[in-house]
């Protein structure tokens, strides 16, 4: 047994996570809180994964005026790279500011054996003005640590400057960077008419993710992008499919970045993901919550607008899963997280555009009761109804709800079904929000007597 598949055994011993991702974050210290290790940390927090942490440097900034750099001696940049992964197992690692060549040097010898995918966020220089590395370093960021990363994911100044300088086009930028030995290249902030794309850049060829462009100067949305990057990357994620989960997040975060103080606003994680986050958080804590996890697992899912398809959801890409007698998320938050789970919710919504949350629980005759004592309105459909074609299409969860609201005038609270050959029973629990929909399953979590493999019995 090796020490990682050691160490989950414990964790599982424990009741702790054995899916939380492990980030680490390599790069400066932002006293200001919106960018560097600290806003990865608030970031992974947020999101479900673990932050690890290396400093390369302290930094004096804030929103308005970048003030000094003090960077950190390489040896004690390698020294915490070392205790961090002696100990830990590393989902993915994003890499921003190192500015000296002796800590690149370091990095790139500790990390060259690492199973793990790595993103270089490849900052030259701060929203607010400030050199972020040094500029002989730059030659050795690009033989050291390029060569070793799954993505690097400059901004178009970033990559211009890398390639050789000059006006060099987007795409002939990152065929350069891929050149030098980087495994995919996301160039962000390209001028796309009246709006701004992202150039991504893999084996296939390049590829193009379009969106709108924030005029609004904030603090922190690269550092959001890069480290969803790696997140997704760890979750098993393409680069394709990482650049349109980062750049969906990016822009949220951008856009409801917050005046925190005097100067430029700070990119944050996005209040649908905080409000999204607080319902799972609150689902976790029911008591006898494990109980009431599928086999299948749980996904929560929101809607923070009227969605057009499932890729408008939020919800996990992974599940809530039963550890112990307590509960794990598996996977982070992100918009397209869900596809059974977020279909059911896509059809109820728009029939009731007022419901907007909805998450899966496991089906008992005693959750249904207790369902119909507190009140609650609820629907049904018979899977084996179902036609023939659904299943083919993958549409099964959509045609289940839609002929569940067959003739309702007020939405349900819950919508069930009793199972079929090889399909598990479910109940999906419906809310306007994350935090209703917690506070309806708490209703139906009340723990029932001990059965004799001492858990409560959810069929009593």
């Amino acid at each position: 047994m090796g020490p990682h598949q050691d160490w989950r055994e414990k964790q599982i011993k424990k009741g702790d996570s054995p899916y939380r991702v492990n980030l680490l974050s390599i790069g400066g210290s932002d006293p200001s809180g919106g960018a560097g290790v600290q806003a990865d940390s608030a970031l992974c927090a947020m999101l479900g994964a673990r932050c690890l942490s290396v400093v390369t440097a302290v930094t004096a900034q804030n929103t308005s005026r970048f003030a000094s750099t003090w960077p950190v001696p390489p040896r004690s940049v390698r020294a915490q790279l070392d205790s961090v992964l002696e100990d830990f197992e590393v989902g993915a690692v994003r890499i921003g500011m190192v500015y000296g060549a002796g800590a690149i040097k370091e990095l790139a010898r500790g990390l060259k054996d690492l199973d793990a995918p790595i993103v270089l966020d490849p900052v030259l220089e701060s929203t607010t003005g400030g050199a972020l590395i040094d500029g002989g370093a730059v030659g050795e960021l690009k033989s050291s640590l390029l060569p070793l990363c799954a993505a690097v994911t400059p901004n178009l100044a970033e990559a211009r400057a890398l390639a050789g300088g000059g006006r060099t086009g987007a795409e002939l930028a990152a065929r350069r960077l891929r050149g030098m030995g980087a495994g995919g290249v996301i160039v962000t902030g390209v001028p796309d008419g009246g709006g701004v794309a992202d150039i991504v850049l893999d084996e296939t060829g390049p590829h193009m993710v379009r969106g709108k462009r924030i005029e609004r100067e904030n603090h922190g949305g690269g550092c959001a992008h890069s480290a969803m990057v790696a997140l997704s990357l760890a979750a098993g994620k393409t680069l394709r499919q990482a650049a349109r989960a980062a750049h969906r997040y990016a822009y949220a975060a951008a856009s409801g970045a917050e005046d925190a103080g005097r100067g430029a606003a700070l990119a944050g994680v996005p209040a649908p993901h905080r409000e999204l986050r607080a319902g799972i958080r609150a689902f976790a804590s029911i008591p006898g919550i494990h109980r009431h996890i599928p086999e299948c697992q749980t996904n929560f899912a929101f809607a923070d607008a009227p969605p057009r398809s499932t890729g408008d959801i939020l919800a996990i890409s992974g599940r809530l899963a039963r550890v112990g007698t307590g509960i794990a998320m598996a996977g982070h938050i992100e918009r397209g997280g869900s596809k059974h789970v977020a279909s059911v919710l896509l059809e109820v919504a728009r029939r009731f555009p007022g419901t907007r949350a909805a998450a899966n629980i496991r089906y008992s005759k005693a959750t249904i009761r207790r369902a119909e004592r507190a009140g609650m309105q609820l629907s049904s459909y018979d899977r084996r109804d179902e036609p023939k074609g659904t299943k083919a299409r993958g549409s099964s969860t959509r045609w289940g709800a839609a002929a569940a609201l067959r003739g309702r005038t007020v939405p349900p609270d819950i919508i069930y079904h009793t199972g079929d050959w090889g399909k598990e029973p479910m109940i999906i629990v419906l809310a306007k929000d994350p935090a209703q929909l917690a506070a309806k399953v708490a209703v139906l979590a009340r723990v029932g007597p001990q059965n004799k493999y001492g858990t409560g019995d959810p069929g009593a």
